[in-house]
């Protein structure tokens, strides 16, 4: 793992430029510093030397021969002399990788890019690159020297990144805790935000300025305009005085993932005034149940009555990581911390370690970290590792290729779930684990099953494809076998992390196993003991305990352990016990009334506070502010109230009933005068109001809201725009009843009577009665009566003959007489027709 991550780190930071002279030893390497493509006329050796920033994006070797005859091997150190580095940022980053057993020169080789059937070799540089170096502050070019064995003869090409040399170089880095002086209208200074070094953190930028302060992030090039138009601008954030521009873990997730520099982004900052930012952490909460934090690169010492203890890592660790012990152990992982599967949501994984690279290790690629995070309760994994004698574990930052990073591992011999929805999945199998024997694929399933295997991750699901190595087609359960002279053709088709990746397609879910005959390892020998070594820091008046021993200076230590091989385990702690931090004193004097921000706490009065802090390593501090609050200054204030006439007003228990103005002196809390002026103003007094109204008897008048029909004095308290009382006085006179005239006609016959209100009349004339109106007037009703004249009888003669008929009135007479008949003439009046 950490020999791969050097050799992305170094390996291609040379190229070629031309064939001289030069290159033949580490003393007189060829330097490297441009672009080139050159021609190798044969096998040799070549020695090249370039700076840790001169990064070529991509690096080739085309050989002659159609078939290829061997890639080319790289050692790289950055001595000429084995072990001797006088740059100690240098030595901490070889260290790094030595205390597990990996020491430099290291070797590495490039991975394969045919097409056409071409054989050709390629190296490409993940982000991880750039992470390492500003994890260990490296942001200057350190010579590295790169000896180079051609086995044939080809066309070596490379591109360093100048641009991003100069850029890291010319720029200042922006860590945590720092405080950073910002000047008004500056435009040209830019700092360099190395998010890699913030990943597991979440962090804020604090602005101390009167005017808000922008903060700009390019991308590629350092010398970006600060516009919101820039073509290298990634975003944009206003900050003001008092409002921190706070950035999660996951802000920083999708910032990395958004960066063309693995991270690396270039700030400036533009403000109308001078100013500082502060850069600090946001606290995060700790783990249940006391469990202890992993953290990547620090050892932890497991023994064998721990299999019990708890320890967790941040569900944010979604780089690929790897567990690296000095034994065998066990690791159970589980989303909670009681390590209960009976729970909802609840599981518990167990990986046990496998030898790789001389250290024994549990590795997880970014896509089964993610896998994993996905499932966290809280803000945890929680993890337990079961050993057999004192054992060693370190997490690290595993890099590895693009295609490991998205992929999941296929163990030998262990079931795999594939479903028919996961057909688009990648997984890896280790080439090691199955080379030199046969490899059998087992299928249990009772439907259909298509597997590809292939030698990259991006390959199309066709039996035809070039990138495919081996397909079968399963119809149900069965068994199919590799022979061991087709999986040792496959050497040279892994990639450079030594994985071949596989594709299936299942018609139904089930298990499919990977199964191998390599037989268990030979006991051998008792090997040479074996030498280590890794750092440890800890603050002035700590102690730094190791296998359970305690020290307390800075010296080197060692204890001897017994490997994973048998062998003698001699290892080394070289112990750093950091100087004293004095106390900071802070002195400050502010106006009453104003604050002061420190340390995350707000101050208004004289004071004397302290706090325990953490410098640049992360040790304990004393800081002391001594704030004192000059006395206030007398405060005047003043208010006005109105009453109405007659009234008084009450102001802190006294009355008041004149229009005038008032003054009281108060105590502040603070001891300072508040002297209080009362503008009083007492209304002129409102004179009664009195109305008078005159409506006719059966009448009313609506005055105030009420209704009123009768004579009388109504007296009402009105309020006026002022909310004052006033009376208002209603006279009221209601004229009596007049006399009402009506009159009506009628007729009847001669010789009829007219009977009217119990009297009778026979003649034609004018008759007058008296009545009383319900309103209690006279009501005089005159009666026009008309007496009809007298209507005399009609007599009719007629004269038939005999036989005739004679219709009169509605009657056919045919003989001789007097006939008499009563009828109504046109007023209704009867009278007698013969």
């Amino acid at each position: 793992m950490i020999k791969k991550l050097f050799a992305a780190l170094l390996l291609v930071l040379f190229t070629t430029t031309v064939m001289a002279q030069s290159g033949l030893t580490c003393y007189d390497p060829i330097p490297v510093d441009s672009t080139y493509e050159a021609y190798i006329d044969g096998p040799c050796e070549l020695w090249y030397t370039a700076g840790t920033y001169d990064l070529p994006l991509t690096a080739y070797f085309l050989p002659d021969a159609e078939t290829g005859a061997k890639k080319p091997v790289v050692l790289i150190d950055f001595t000429c002399e084995p072990g001797e580095y006088d740059d100690p940022k240098i030595d901490e980053l070889v260290n790094s990788a030595s205390d597990l057993g990996y020491e430099l020169p290291i070797e590495m080789r490039f991975g394969n890019a045919g097409t056409d059937e071409r054989i050709a070799y390629s190296l490409s540089v993940p982000k991880m690159y750039r992470d390492q170096l500003s994890k260990y502050g490296i942001n200057y070019n350190v010579p590295a020297f790169v000896k180079v064995t051609y086995y044939e003869a080809g066309i070596v090409t490379m591109v360093p990144d100048t641009l991003y040399k100069n850029c890291i170089t010319n720029s200042h880095n922006i860590k945590l805790g720092d405080t950073l002086d910002i000047k008004a209208n500056d435009d040209e200074t830019v700092f360099v935000a190395s998010l890699p070094t913030w990943r597991n953190d979440s962090i804020r930028f604090v602005w101390q300025g009167a005017d808000k302060v922008r903060m700009y992030w390019g991308t590629s090039d350092c010398a970006f305009t600060p516009s919101t138009t820039s073509g290298y601008l990634y975003k944009y954030f206003d900050i003001v005085d008092g409002t921190p521009l706070k950035m999660y873990k996951e802000d920083t997730k999708a910032h990395i993932e958004a960066s063309k520099d693995g991270g690396i982004f270039y700030v400036k900052f533009i403000t109308a005034v001078d100013g500082k930012i502060i850069v600090e952490k946001i606290p995060s909460d700790p783990p249940a149940d006391n469990a202890t934090l992993l953290e990547y690169d620090k050892p932890e010492i497991i023994n064998t009555i721990d299999a019990s203890k708890l320890f967790a890592f941040s569900k944010h660790w979604d780089q690929a990581t790897a567990f690296i012990a000095n034994g065998t152990f066990e690791m159970q992982i589980s989303n909670s911390y009681l390590f209960d599967e009976s729970l909802e949501d609840a599981f518990v994984s167990s990986y046990s370690s496998k030898f790789a690279d001389g250290a024994q290790s549990v590795g997880f690629s970014s896509a089964e970290m993610a896998d994993l995070s996905n499932w966290a309760l809280d803000n945890y994994l929680y993890v337990r590792f079961i050993v057999d004698k004192q054992t060693i574990v370190v997490p690290r930052l595993w890099e590895v290729s693009d295609c490991v990073d998205k992929t999941l591992a296929i163990q030998p011999n262990v079931p795999l779930a594939i479903m028919p929805e996961t057909k688009d999945n990648f997984y890896r199998i280790a080439y090691k684990d199955f080379s030199g024997y046969d490899l059998k694929i087992k299928w249990e399933g009772s439907s259909s099953m298509k597997t590809y295997l292939g030698d990259t991750c991006v390959f199309a699901a066709s039996s035809t494809n070039a990138h495919v190595l081996y397909y079968k087609s399963f119809s149900s359960a069965a068994t199919t076998t590799i022979k061991t002279d087709v999986v040792n053709s496959w050497e040279n088709r892994v990639d450079e992390e030594g994985y071949l990746y596989v594709r299936f397609n299942p018609n139904r879910a089930h298990y499919v196993t990977f199964l191998t005959e390599k037989p268990a390892e030979e006991e051998p020998t008792k090997p040479d003991p074996v030498y280590s070594a890794f750092k440890a820091t800890v603050c002035y008046g700590e102690t730094y305990t190791w296998n359970d021993k305690t020290y307390d200076k800075s010296a080197i230590y060692t204890q001897n352990f017994v490997a994973a091989n048998g062998a003698d385990s001699i290892v080394a702690l070289q112990l750093t016990v950091l100087p004293e931090h004095k106390p900071e004193v802070t002195e400050k004097t502010i106006e009453y009334g104003e604050t002061y921000e420190w340390n995350g706490k707000t101050y208004t009065e004289t004071t004397t506070d302290t706090v325990v802090l953490k410098d640049n390593n992360d040790c304990n501090y004393l800081a002391i502010l001594r704030l004192t609050v000059n006395a206030p200054k007398p405060v005047y204030t003043s208010f006005s109230a109105t009453v109405c006439y007659g009234e008084t007003y009450d102001w802190d228990g006294r009355p008041y009933d004149k229009t005038d103005d008032y003054d009281y002196t108060y105590k502040t809390a603070a001891g300072g005068d508040s002297i209080v002026t009362l503008y009083l103003t007492v209304l002129p007094e409102i004179k009664p109001v009195v109305e008078y109204k005159t409506i006719e008897y059966g009448e009313t008048y609506t005055w105030n809201g009420e209704t009123y029909n009768a004579t009388g004095e109504y007296p009402v308290t009105l309020e006026d725009e002022n909310g004052c009382e006033y009376l208002a006085t209603l006279i009221l006179t209601v004229n009596p009843p007049q006399t009402i005239y009506t009159s009506f006609r009628d007729t009847v016959c001669y010789g009829e009577t007219y009977e009217w209100n119990g009297k009778t009349y026979v003649s034609t004339d004018d008759y007058q009665q008296t009545f009383i109106a319900t309103n209690g007037a006279d009501s005089i009703v005159t009666l026009y009566l008309t007496v009809l004249p007298e209507h005399k009888p009609e007599v009719t003669e007629k004269t038939i003959e005999y036989g005739e008929t004679y219709t009169w009135h509605g009657k056919t007479y045919d003989a001789t007489g007097e006939y008499t008949i009563t009828l109504e003439d046109e007023n209704g009046c009867e009278y007698q027709a013969t």
